[in-house]
């Protein structure tokens, strides 16, 4: 933690440097506040589940990673997990903390296992779980594992917004502000899937806004690559969302050389989409039951909800509407703007952005 805060305050020192020289580069300026904020962030939140949501299936799942998916667990790994049906040890945090170090040190088993989950949401899991490795492989004590997967967690974010800032031509303002709203922040500084999505979908959709903004530029076969790439991997924790690639279908004919390479580009569009349709149905059609997601409960039947959707389309619509109309009003921001799940809300002023189309910002 020492080493963590030492960092800030040397980025610190080198924004005051930088400002005294008389340079400037917004992105750097934004990497710099990304990096001081989210790393005290990750470190601020006690050590235990129930901080952000069903933030214990996600470390379950992040530890079966870093473990080579062996369920066997510690009584360490028990005590962590546990913290999501207790709220007592705020009582006696520090006696939480020290038991599950030494029981670390001392190897205790423990009947505990972790649980399988979905193939489908794995990758997500992969930062953590390199973070987690890398604290076990040094030896360090557990909560610094623990705290060593929300870090990486939190780099891979900070990675992709910083790529995803450098790709823009301007509009760089209004990427750092959704970088830094703080629900996004709260859910890259905790064991979540969510950050995956955010960071990689932004940064497809970065990478594809800014060669629009370039009058000059044509789409390469590389550029394909790096756009779909990023979107099929950042959507295959959630792969309903396959239908936002439907955005890209609208590209002007002047932006490829020729009309072959247009072809090329359409056909990885449609390729894109047919793997994500796939990763989404496959296991509805092995499985009967949809895949469920286990945070629902045994008792969820994706297949029969899905069933019920195409058979009730009108029912279905209303229902969705509605939900809609609430969750997209102006009162309800606070839930997507400063919402910290178990945390509660923090106050959080909605901003208006002006975007001066002259101005690399």
């Amino acid at each position: 933690l020492i080493i963590l805060y030492i960092f800030c305050i040397i980025i610190c020192i080198e924004c005051v440097v930088l400002y005294i020289k008389r340079i400037f580069d917004f992105d750097i300026f934004f990497i710099n506040v990304l990096l001081i904020i989210g790393l005290s962030m990750c470190t601020i939140f006690p050590i235990r589940c129930w901080i952000s949501w069903d933030d214990q299936v996600h470390f379950n799942n992040s530890q079966l990673v870093s473990n080579a998916f062996d369920t066997d667990a510690l009584k360490s790994d028990e005590d962590v997990y546990m913290t999501a049906m207790k709220s007592s040890i705020f009582e006696n945090y520090h006696k939480y903390v020290v038991k599950v170090d030494q029981e670390y040190a001392e190897h205790v088993d423990s009947p505990f296992t972790f649980q399988t989950f979905s193939f489908q949401t794995i990758v997500a899991y992969i930062p953590a779980a390199i973070g987690s490795l890398i604290a076990r492989g040094l030896e360090l004590p557990y909560t610094v594992s623990f705290l060593a997967g929300r870090i990486f967690n939190f780099l891979f974010y900070a990675l992709m917004m910083f790529l995803s800032i450098k790709s823009l031509k301007s509009g760089k303002l209004i990427l750092a502000l959704y970088a830094l709203i703080p629900t996004n922040l709260f859910l890259a500084t905790n064991y979540s899937y969510d950050y995956w999505v955010n960071a990689l979908s932004v940064f497809g959709f970065c990478y594809f806004i800014g060669i629009m903004q370039d009058k000059d530029r044509k789409i390469k076969l590389k550029d394909m690559m790096i756009i779909f790439g990023a979107m099929v991997f950042a959507f295959l924790p959630k792969s309903i969302y396959f239908a936002v690639l439907l955005i890209f279908l609208f590209v002007g004919k002047d932006k490829f050389e020729s009309e072959k390479e247009r072809k090329i580009y359409y056909i990885i569009l449609a390729l894109s989409v047919l793997i994500l349709i796939c990763w989404f149905a496959i296991p509805y059609l092995v499985s009967g039951r949809g895949g469920n997601d286990t945070r629902g409960g045994e008792d969820v039947n994706s297949a029969e909800q899905i069933k019920y959707i195409l058979s009730n389309v009108l029912v279905y619509a209303k229902t969705l509407f509605n939900f809609l109309r609430y969750y997209w009003s102006l009162p309800n921001t606070q839930d997507y703007f400063g919402f910290w799940a178990y945390m509660g809300h923090l106050p959080y002023s909605n901003i208006c952005v002006y975007l001066d189309r002259k101005s690399v910002v």
